[in-house]
């Protein structure tokens, strides 16, 4: 655990130095066999807050589609969802879902642009939005132990064995 949670204290680094004009949005994606509250309780929504960054609410999924769990967040500079994926659906199935969760939060915040941020399988379900749909409004990825090849690319055939 406490190599995890270092991992993502590694995230508030890569926060800090995002200091450009108006808002920032960023979604955290979890990773395999995991959900939404693994950010909470390792510790990185606690030292996010530390870094004014606020707790807008978290996205998940029923058999009725997208769920929105919002938090009455007063309006802020910076501003963090979660979203829950099913883990143990196929990639591609995560990866659209996680379309419609960006999308969602888009909407929301239609002049800002989003900051994805994935751990391990989260990292790849993200990266695998951006190959199937487009980067629309997400300005930037962050992948936290993620599974890539040693060249640190990640391409087609990368996919494709996800995908099966």
């Amino acid at each position: 655990m406490l190599i995890i949670r270092s991992l993502f204290i590694s995230l508030l680094f890569i926060f800090l130095p995002l200091q450009k004009a108006g808002a920032e949005v960023a979604v955290l994606v979890h990773g395999y066999l995991s959900d939404a509250g693994t950010w909470e309780r390792s510790g990185v929504n606690a030292l996010l807050r530390q870094a004014g960054w606020h707790y807008a609410g978290n996205l998940s999924f029923s058999p009725a589609g997208l769920v929105e769990q919002p938090v009455s967040a007063k309006q802020a500079d910076k501003l963090f969802y979660t979203v829950k994926l099913p883990s143990l659906a196929p990639a591609p199935a995560q990866a659209s879902w996680l379309k419609a969760a960006v999308d969602r939060i888009s909407q929301e915040n239609p002049d800002e642009n989003i900051t994805l941020v994935g751990h391990s399988a989260g990292g790849v379900v993200a990266r695998l939005m951006l190959v199937q749909y487009g980067k629309g409004k997400v300005d930037r990825l962050t992948r936290i132990a993620h599974r890539s090849p040693s060249s640190g690319v990640f391409g087609r055939r990368d996919v494709a064995k996800i995908a099966r």
